[in-house]
């Protein structure tokens, strides 16, 4: 149905790409398959990722919307996390800038299931924010997760 009034201005339809990666001990690298990383478990940090804030309506590139956030800049992973948070907080500033604007997009591979609760669940348990504040700056966008989108272009048979 959509939210009636709800538009994207040119100068302030935002998509945040995300590229994050994460540290987890060898002991937890072992066992099943899948996703290891576990923002929970004792020696499992963030090593850093890149986010890029793209305009879409605009078709401009500009390099000063992508920024570096890596572990080893920072005096600890809450430091980092917290500039990370204030990234994402600028880009809704921008959106509130206009009443009617449509929600922040996240985009990336994986972002759905990994990035965004990772995000939270760490911002969480450092204490950067509460968790209200996290729900409204994370799960009030929208997603455009590449990794469900292409699962129906995958013709492998056997696994995925």
């Amino acid at each position: 149905m959509g939210c009636p009034g709800i538009q994207y201005y040119r100068e302030k339809t935002q998509i945040i790409f995300f590229d994050l990666e994460f540290y987890v001990p060898k002991e937890d690298r072992e066992g099943r398959m899948g996703l290891k990383a576990n923002p929970y478990r004792t020696g499992h940090f963030l090593i850093g990722g890149t986010l890029h804030r793209y305009f879409p309506l605009v078709h401009k590139r500009n390099h000063d919307s992508i920024k570096e956030f890596w572990i080893w800049n920072y005096k600890n992973e809450a430091e980092m996390m917290k500039d990370i948070i204030a990234f994402i907080e600028e880009s809704w500033s921008i959106i509130y800038k206009k009443d009617n604007q449509a929600e922040l997009f996240y985009s990336g591979i994986g972002i759905s299931r990994v990035d965004i609760q990772y995000l939270f669940a760490k911002a969480k348990l450092l204490g950067i924010k509460t968790e209200e504040e996290l729900f409204n700056l994370f799960y009030k966008g929208r997603f455009l997760d590449f990794e469900t989108i292409v699962i129906p272009y995958f013709k492998n048979k056997d696994n995925m």
